[in-house]
């Protein structure tokens, strides 16, 4: 894609975020955003249809990054992995669960106002959520094939296939929701200890083993 087309809708997605820091979604206009992006609304109208076309952007690059951080992090969780003393996929499906957190709180974390903003309005965070909720299921994904039969770490992924699942006593689904859309308390929560992203992460990885060791999994 075109440097300026992507340097413009950059603009306009910046432009957004800054709004929803401020005030509600159903109130910012279309020309409310190309004024702050400093753009035209026959610009706007070259690339999305309407705000919400332009919301969905925001929250799929909000998702990458959270995504992109996560798969960072994938030599601190194999070091984990490597010192567990067994290496059962529920114990590796935590250490991942834990590093998605951080992420998810981190990439969040930087902008409250807006995180506000859309914990008020449930259709937004509906929205970004769904996006959230894949890299949740890569996750489960990943933790069904990479311990083998016996709980060792294969030499790769493709080794674990056609080994038994990470069985949940919930539909996937919903547990997923459960797991993604929780983190909203932590990020939400008015309390001064919530504006300490490091803080927030220490609690949430406490509640994800608590919830690992809770009997949900089997």
């Amino acid at each position: 894609m075109d440097k300026r087309i992507l340097k413009t809708k950059a603009g306009l997605k910046e432009a957004l975020r800054r709004l929803l820091s401020r005030k509600m979604f159903e109130d910012i206009t279309v020309t409310e955003i190309c004024d702050e992006a400093r753009t035209g609304r026959l610009t706007f109208y070259k690339y999305y249809s309407d705000k919400k076309d332009l919301l969905k952007e925001v929250f799929r690059d909000i998702a990458d990054e959270i995504s992109e951080r996560y798969d960072a992090t994938r030599p601190q969780q194999i070091a984990e992995w490597e010192q567990l003393q067994e290496k059962t996929r529920l114990e590796i499906f935590r250490i991942q669960l834990e590093y998605f957190t951080d992420a998810l709180i981190g990439v969040l974390g930087q902008d409250p106002g807006m995180v506000t903003r859309v914990v008020s309005n449930s259709g937004m965070m509906q929205m970004l959520m769904q996006e959230a909720m894949k890299v949740v299921e890569k996750m489960f994904w990943e933790a069904e094939r990479t311990a083998g039969p016996d709980g060792d770490l294969p030499a790769d992924a493709a080794d674990a296939e056609g080994h038994a699942s990470l069985q949940n006593r919930y539909d996937r689904e919903r547990l997923n929701a459960f797991l993604t859309m929780g983190i909203w308390g932590f990020l939400s929560c008015p309390s001064g200890d919530a504006e300490d992203v490091k803080k927030v992460q220490m609690q949430a990885r406490q509640l994800i083993r608590d919830i690992t060791g809770s009997g949900i999994f089997r």
